[in-house]
């Protein structure tokens, strides 16, 4: 395991290590993806926005489960394709976004393949040289490893997948019985190139002009707005000054992260003492994720300048932030925090009742996998 330069990130080559990374990672989002399932099906009054955020956390396993295929030789052989497992281990946790950008761009080369490969072939061949040769063919291991992958790329399809961007989705919603202007969803996801965080976003807006609002510009923009340093008021009150139709009432941003993992992350020092109790189990780790949300409290009218003379002026958001709260020093209107945990992890953070994060909802995992609200 050796540091890239000076940045937070390790590049991982040892097989077990990168083994038992990817692995957890696989169980932990598999876990948070029951979760959402399990939500879905108890809760008879679903709304649209939870079943958008459901097929985002399954776009995010699929991706993971095709970074766990793509470096399952890592360590083992020495070739790019499965070389340099590479991980934020001070921010998020997660694999560094360039992997994300090469999965993109190996799902395009796996669309464009002309013909389906033999895998059963090459695992014939990989079988007669163990039985005949007593030999393991690790250029015929390769082979096969980088065919699956690109054939689980190929069948999935790219809009299955969490990319570094997922560009935004519009649905109309029942017009506000207030005013009578139309009413949309957005929903939309990045893979934050500076901080390494998987981010969902959903967006609940009214548009007062005539025709539909202009999707494609205003798609591009909400990509270009979705960064983790930025607070959810500045995006509200970007998109509500630069597009005069639109008008915000309802921003959502799931930050999924940090992921903290024994003897892999280095995270808050509270935080790993927990885990490292653990480091001789499969319950040393735990997961954080943020929901930030900001809501409209009412609209205003805006001269677009002091020579309007009583003219109708442009349609303003005004945000709910009270002053008071944590939420409204990080520019939002409400805040929740949450974390899955093992049960042993669990236990002993409730032994410190003065720990952090004793304040965030708890999602424990019993030693059978079920999932229980703390």
């Amino acid at each position: 395991m050796t540091t890239s330069g000076s940045a937070p990130d390790i590049k991982v080559n040892d097989p077990l290590l990168s083994s038992h990374y990817l692995e957890k990672l696989d169980r932990i989002i598999d876990l948070v993806l029951t979760l959402s399932e399990k939500s879905s099906k108890d809760d008879t009054s679903l709304t649209q926005e939870d079943k958008l955020t459901f097929q985002h956390v399954k776009r995010l396993k699929n991706t993971v489960t095709a970074l766990r295929m793509r470096f399952i030789l890592n360590g083992r052989v020495d070739n790019s394709f499965c070389r340099n497992l590479e991980l934020d281990i001070t921010k998020s946790g997660f694999p560094v976004s360039h992997h994300i950008r090469t999965l993109e761009t190996d799902i395009i080369k796996a669309e464009e393949m002309e013909a389906e490969p033999n895998i059963e072939e090459l695992k014939g061949q990989l079988v007669d040289g163990i039985f005949k040769y007593k030999h393991v063919d690790k250029d015929l291991q390769l082979q096969i490893s980088e065919q699956l992958y690109l054939k689980f790329l190929r069948d999935m399809g790219i809009d299955k997948f969490f990319l570094k961007t997922n560009p935004a989705e519009f649905f109309e919603l029942p017009k506000g019985e207030e005013n009578g202007n139309r009413r949309f969803l957005a929903h939309w996801a990045v893979y934050d190139h500076r901080n390494n965080f998987p981010n969902i976003y959903i967006l609940m807006f009214e548009h007062s002009g005539e025709g539909d609002p202009s999707y494609q510009d205003l798609a591009e923009y909400l990509v270009a707005q979705s960064l983790s340093s930025l607070r959810m008021i500045q995006i509200a009150e970007s998109i509500d000054q630069d597009f005069p139709f639109v008008h915000p009432k309802y921003l959502k941003r799931i930050h999924i992260g940090p992921l903290s993992i024994s003897g892999i992350t280095q995270h808050q020092d509270a935080i790993e003492q927990i885990i490292q109790n653990l480091s001789d189990t499969h319950e040393d780790w735990m997961m954080e994720w943020a929901t930030e949300v900001v809501l409209s409290k009412g609209t205003r009218l805006e001269n677009s300048s002091s020579w309007s003379f009583g003219a109708k002026g442009q349609q303003r958001e005004s945000y709910l932030l009270d002053t008071k709260s944590k939420a409204a020093d990080k520019g939002a209107s409400e805040i929740y925090q949450a974390m899955i945990i093992p049960y042993r992890a669990f236990q002993i953070l409730n032994d410190q009742p003065d720990h952090p994060l004793n304040n965030y909802n708890s999602y424990v995992v019993s030693d059978t996998g079920k999932i229980l609200y703390m």
